[in-house]
């Protein structure tokens, strides 16, 4: 945390959902950082830019409405759409279950319908979505993204293949901190090794999330 704190820095989230129930690792953030919220889901996009309208009036956060792909485009990616009488029951994390691949949301399936008593699957819905490269994004902020220090992702699945992409770009932050829960073994650990070979130290940062921390 204490490289946080030091030097004037920026960060980039993706996968922000609605920047309320998503954002713990930010919450050692200098008031002074600047950041980019990247978020797919129409929905949740426009509750993100609610919920921070005074930092993005302050010129403090940009959001971007996209997914995080290997190429520019358009993809579909499947949610959850329920009408609010559904919704209301359903667990509080069944809004951030977003995925380009839909077999990642019937993972969850059985789980919420113990919890809720609702079958999900009917309301699993595909969504035409923008994708934008690691690269495509520094380029369209790299006003705020010149002293990135931190990445934040929450890619439901895909966490390996965005933090390989930041990898590939050649931009390596300080700090970057990804969902590993739902990644597979191997590919969980090819992963730390690439990151190793970086100069990365990794540790369990929650339940869900690691940290690579590259110090130099």
């Amino acid at each position: 945390r204490a490289l946080l704190l030091d030097f004037e820095y920026s960060y980039i989230q993706i996968g922000a959902h609605t920047g309320v129930s998503n954002s713990d690792p930010l919450g050692f953030l200098r008031d002074d950082a600047k950041g980019v919220l990247v978020e797919p889901i129409s929905s949740n996009f426009m509750l993100l830019k609610e919920n921070f309208k005074s930092q993005i009036s302050a010129g403090n956060i940009i959001v971007h409405n996209a997914a995080v792909c290997p190429s520019k485009g358009v993809m579909q990616m499947y949610s959850i759409q329920a009408p609010e009488t559904i919704a209301s029951r359903l667990p509080d994390y069944a809004t951030q279950l977003s995925s380009l691949d839909m077999s990642h949301l019937l993972k969850a399936r059985e789980r919420i319908k113990q919890k809720s008593g609702i079958d999900i699957e009917p309301f699993i819905k595909a969504t035409d979505i923008t994708c934008e490269t690691v690269g495509s994004l520094f380029q369209v902020h790299e006003p705020i993204l010149n002293s990135l220090r931190l990445v934040v992702i929450d890619a439901e699945g895909h966490d390996a293949k965005i933090v390989r992409n930041f990898i590939e770009a050649d931009i390596c932050p300080s700090i970057m901190v990804y969902e590993a829960a739902h990644l597979f073994t191997t590919e969980k650990q090819d992963l730390m090794e690439v990151l190793k070979l970086r100069g990365y130290t990794l540790s369990a940062f929650s339940k869900m999330d690691i940290m690579a921390v590259r110090c130099s």
